[in-house]
């Protein structure tokens, strides 16, 4: 009898070889289209979700974003080659797609793609800035959810309680629209009778950490189910630089404050606003040791930009 480990470790080299024959399949780079194992058992690959950058487009020009070299490196797939991605997935026994960009919602067709994949049985998760969509593009989104059996749910990124917080980051009059299209995705999946979920993504950093409790009083306002807390993915280079430049890194000094916020949300997991806040305990707790690797990790990108700074003001003078 093969020991689980070998099993395990060869049916991850099909799964290799299955996801790069459809990457080839429809002409595209890895960074596409991406299948996510799940679950092993003896030899049978079971995969769960299919993930597929629509676009590398996006309207906005997000601080972090670690996409942004990205985008005119790589080519968009055709409708009807996505339709046949989600054909062959759904053969292979993939429940879930999950539509990303970029923003998805730049691409025309964006909407049909998402009720195509409901025609299949797909529950759908789709990540967008929310400020592309219109209100008749926002009423085909709901309707195209199946009455029986559907789900669809909505990521929407928003980093922060007020415009100023969140603009600084995903550009001018980006908040106004974003918290719009929250709005009107809860009044039509009520009016609508459809199952959708409504989840805000907030990247934290030193722009925004002091109102994590605000932004869970804001989602309750706002109508939607949940807040997700997420840390920026710093990659170095472009987006580094531009934290530093932008001082969104949260400084040593101000690590107390930023405890002190954490705490009082996981406060109030434990009280009646719990279900507001998808993090759990140790996602929140993590957080904490996150900021203080990350500024460690990234300090020589201070150096570099305090040291460009001076020869600036030299060169000035």
């Amino acid at each position: 009898m093969q020991s689980a480990h070998k099993i395990y470790r060869g049916t991850r080299k099909t799964f290799a070889r299955y996801t790069t024959s459809i990457a080839k399949e429809f002409k595209t780079e890895w960074q596409n289209i991406k299948l996510n194992l799940s679950w092993v058992t003896n030899r049978t690959l079971t995969t769960d979700i299919l993930t597929v950058s629509l676009t590398k487009r996006c309207n906005l020009n997000c601080t972090y974003c670690w996409d942004y070299d990205q985008r005119p490196k790589l080519d968009e797939l055709g409708t009807e080659e996505i339709k046949r991605l989600l054909v062959s997935a759904k053969k292979a026994g993939v429940r879930s797609f999950n539509p990303f960009g970029g923003e998805p919602f730049i691409r025309k067709d964006a909407v049909d793609i998402i009720k195509f994949a409901f025609s299949l049985g797909f529950v759908v998760t789709v990540t967008t800035n929310g400020t592309l969509l219109t209100d008749d593009k926002l009423r085909k989104l709901v309707e195209a959810v199946p009455q029986k059996g559907g789900e669809l749910v909505v990521l929407v990124s928003l980093d922060g309680a007020t415009p100023a917080e969140n603009d600084f980051i995903r550009d001018p009059g980006s908040f106004a629209k974003t918290t719009r299209t929250i709005r009107k995705l809860n009044e039509l999946r009520h009016e609508l009778h459809r199952h959708v979920s409504l989840v805000v993504n907030t990247v934290i950093s030193r722009n925004n950490f002091r109102s994590m409790t605000k932004q869970v009083a804001l989602i309750r306002e706002l109508g939607a189910d949940q807040v997700h807390f997420i840390t920026p993915i710093v990659n170095g280079g472009r987006v580094a630089t531009s934290m530093v430049e932008r001082q969104l890194f949260i400084p040593p000094h101000e690590f107390p404050e930023l405890d002190a916020q954490i705490d009082a949300v996981l406060q109030m997991k434990k009280e009646s606003t719990s279900a507001l806040v998808l993090n759990n305990q140790t996602s929140l707790e993590n957080f904490k040791d996150f900021y203080r690797r990350q500024y460690d990790q990234h300090r020589h990108y201070f150096t570099a930009h305090t040291t460009s700074e001076k020869a600036g003001t030299s060169s000035q003078a």
